[in-house]
């Protein structure tokens, strides 16, 4: 029973650390927060200027 808690511990610090490393990989999806309310509209504007 020692051995449970460091062991415990030593699980827990490598999922939070495998967590912090991954986070930032994840971050850029889009979310209903972060999405620009109008992407259609700039698509349209960004093809207009290019001539497409």
């Amino acid at each position: 029973m020692l051995l449970v808690r460091p062991l415990l511990i030593l699980a827990l610090t490598k999922i939070l650390n495998t967590f912090l490393n991954i986070r930032p990989l994840v971050e850029p999806l889009v979310t209903p927060q972060t999405i620009k309310l109008r992407p259609i509209r700039e698509l349209s504007k960004l093809c207009a200027q290019k001539g497409y």
